[in-house]
């Protein structure tokens, strides 16, 4: 099975241009079996010549499209290698901009094997001003926790949760989103994976033309985005990876995240 997670920088007055295009054909390129994103925003990346939500189609489907004209944070799945069970979209609780910080959760079916697991969408709170804004990520991972608790509880299943989670130990933001969630029993698939990397997942915003069109970006310099996993020992982590080429730097401030694993 493979995972494939990015933010996708849909929270800008910037235009879209091309961006999208090459999102597409990294997901063409690489066949995840399930797509997680945020900041895909409803009045920016949901609308225009090449919504997300229809650019994907038809080999994937978004879990409760019914709530595309909210939900930041969707999980996309390829219906020819998965069969949705069911889902929730989750608003956080306390700090928010409308439904922008959320998290999205499903539980699949395998079909070549029968076998279910859960996918978690989440992006954390964002600022860094003070202590408040920390505890408000570690209550963000609370709320992620308790519903993959609900999930393994009911179905005794894994549960991947892959997302933006605004936690670095380079800034004011420290870790503390992050922490709390491998306190809260997660554990980091980059650190599980057989093959793993150590590249980061966050650059400065890539450069536009005048028609729009994205046409250069820097190496990524810190980490932000993390793949967690409710128990280490009911999947097999293939590998984990960070893509760099172009496509993925000029799609977005966020590199995707590529995991492959076994059931």
């Amino acid at each position: 099975m493979i995972l494939y997670n990015q933010n996708i920088w849909g929270n800008t007055d910037q235009p879209v241009g091309n961006r999208h295009i090459m999102i597409r054909e990294m997901i063409e390129e690489i066949c995840p079996d399930v797509v997680t994103m945020q900041e895909c925003n409803p009045t920016r990346s949901r609308v225009g010549e090449y919504p997300m939500q229809e650019i994907l189609q038809p080999e994937y489907l978004e879990v409760l499209p019914e709530k595309a004209d909210a939900n930041y944070a969707p999980i996309f799945y390829r219906a020819e290698t998965v069969e949705f069970v069911e889902g929730g979209f989750c608003p956080f609780s306390g700090k928010n901009f409308g439904t922008s910080k959320s998290f999205t959760w499903a539980v699949f079916v395998e079909r070549a094997t029968g076998k279910r697991f859960g996918v978690v969408s989440m992006h954390f709170w964002f600022k860094a001003i003070d202590e408040t804004d920390a505890e408000q990520r570690r209550e963000n991972a609370r709320e992620v926790c308790g519903a993959v608790n609900e999930i393994k509880n009911k179905y005794s299943i894994p549960v991947l949760a892959a997302g933006d989670l605004n936690s670095t130990d380079a800034t004011n933001h420290t870790l503390a989103g992050y922490e709390e969630m491998i306190y809260q029993g997660m554990k980091d698939v980059r650190e599980l994976a057989k093959h793993s990397c150590d590249t980061h997942t966050i650059h400065s915003y890539p450069v536009h033309d005048e028609n729009g069109n994205y046409i250069s970006a820097d190496e990524p310099y810190r980490t932000i985005d993390y793949v967690l996993v409710s128990d280490e020992n009911l999947i097999d982590a293939e590998s984990f990876e960070v893509s760099t080429h172009q496509k993925a730097l000029l799609s977005s401030d966020h590199c995707p995240m590529v995991i492959a694993f076994y059931l």
